[in-house]
């Protein structure tokens, strides 16, 4: 991690702080929101190297609701969306552990609320942010621009 402030002055308590999404109406229910908060905590807690740089917390609702689980690292700003424990323990190694953050699984929201829209069942009707994506193959899909592999069905 880069940052610009000198930790042993006091400055900032931590390099990093992260945010996950265990709360609000979908997050919770789109996937494994707590087991991704807790896996990431018990990484980060079992590593002497990051236990006192890295802090890591639940949220509330982040506005980008069917993205989720979502995961939010800070100073930096970088978002990560449909976590899982799996992707949790990639981050924790190259983000948090390397400074290098993992493209595969990050999330790029243009400022404000995404929320999708879903039907009565909760299931996702409406995902603009990746709607030129539905046309396209798998493969295809890979090298579009906008290409994230955890949303592409």
């Amino acid at each position: 991690m880069n940052v610009e402030v000198d930790i042993v002055s006091g400055d900032v308590p931590y390099e990093a702080h992260v945010f996950v999404c265990t709360s609000g109406t979908w997050c919770p229910t789109d996937g494994a929101a707590v087991a991704v908060f807790g896996e990431l905590k018990r990484l980060v807690n079992g590593s002497p190297a990051l236990r006192a740089r890295v802090r890591v917390n639940q949220s509330g609702c982040l506005g980008q609701c069917g993205h989720g689980p979502l995961m939010v690292v800070y100073p930096e700003n970088v978002w990560y969306c449909k976590m899982t424990p799996e992707k949790v323990r990639e981050v924790f190694e190259r983000h948090l552990g390397e400074g290098i953050p993992v493209e595969a699984w990050r999330y790029h929201p243009a400022p404000g609320d995404h929320k999708l829209v879903r039907d009565a069942a909760g299931r996702v009707v409406e995902d603009p942010c990746h709607a030129d994506l539905q046309s396209l193959s798998r493969e295809g899909a890979a090298s579009h621009p906008s290409f994230e592999k955890n949303t592409v069905a």
